[in-house]
């Protein structure tokens, strides 16, 4: 069963807003608490989001 573009884009927004406080000086588990996810599941946004960055970076 694939998921709904709701979820997709609910989750997105859920990502960047953890990336964000993060980036900001928050531990994993601090985000985790504010939006609402586990601490793993913030770890693992964060990760993607440095993964995308580093391969964008590559091709400038």
């Amino acid at each position: 069963m694939s998921i709904s573009k709701y979820k997709k884009a609910k989750n997105k927004k859920i990502k960047i807003k953890a990336v964000r406080l993060y980036k900001e000086g928050l531990s994993y588990r601090q985000v985790g608490i504010l939006v609402g996810m586990s601490y793993a599941w913030v770890r693992d946004a964060v990760k993607e989001d440095e993964r995308i960055n580093t391969k964008l970076d590559k091709i400038k």
